[in-house]
């Protein structure tokens, strides 16, 4: 691994890159899978990423959650009557918390923040290179999640200090958690919905596919089923 200039997110992609052009020559259909291990924690994000969002998340967890909601409600994720699942009595309201834990706790969710932006923006480099090569409407790409929001609040180190540099490491907030599950109660290791029930996102391909739709199936994923499939592949 280099010192420098070294970013997991981003090898992924290299490697991917690399691994459909020797995929190519064989011109024959191919299967890529890309595991990013973002926004897994430690949340180490990449320092303009990180930057992106400061400030962003200042309102707190209860006002980003009503705000969620309504475009949820907006772009009919969710029937309009939907009773959204109450605080649970363990996460405090942002009122509530002293301004020092306001501030970590905004600076913790934009570090999550310019992770999950970063893997935005290194699937749209893969499928720039789709794209370039005239094979993007004739490939099937599937985006998936294991487990709802990670709670696991565990030990942070240096605080007070950046989360992009080296010796800093940042555990999840189990009250973001709750917040980033919106509308479904709880989250990663509950048997709530908040815990087991995560979306797919499916691109399809055009040659195969003309129908643009939200649907509301349930679908059981065992094992990872993510991926890109190739040219002419389902």
């Amino acid at each position: 691994m280099p010192e420098n200039d070294f970013y997991t997110t981003v090898a992924s992609v290299d490697y991917a890159l690399v691994f459909i052009g020797q995929a190519r020559q064989t011109e024959k259909p191919w299967y890529l899978y890309v595991a990013f291990n973002a926004p897994h924690a430690p949340l180490q994000p990449m320092e303009s990423d990180y930057k992106k969002y400061l400030g962003k998340y200042d309102v707190g967890w209860d006002t980003i959650r009503e705000t969620r909601l309504g475009k949820q409600r907006d772009l009919g994720l969710f029937e309009k009557n939907l009773t959204p699942s109450p605080r649970p009595d363990h996460v405090p309201s942002w009122s509530s918390l002293p301004k020092e834990r306001q501030a970590w706790e905004s600076r913790r969710m934009s570090a999550l923040a310019g992770m999950i932006d970063r893997v935005d923006q290194e699937l749209g480099r893969l499928f720039a290179d789709l794209e370039h090569s005239g094979e993007m409407d004739n490939t099937v790409i599937l985006f998936v999640s294991d487990n709802g929001a990670c709670p696991y609040d565990r030990r942070s180190n240096n605080m007070d200090g950046n989360p992009y540099d080296r010796d800093t490491t940042w555990g999840d907030s189990t009250d973001w958690s709750w917040a980033r599950n919106s509308p479904f109660r709880y989250y990663k290791q509950n048997q709530f919905e908040g815990g087991k029930k995560t979306n797919i996102k499916i691109v399809p391909s055009e040659k195969l596919f003309e129908v643009e739709s939200l649907g509301d199936q349930v679908v059981r994923v065992s094992g990872q089923m993510g991926g890109v499939y190739g040219p002419g592949v389902v």
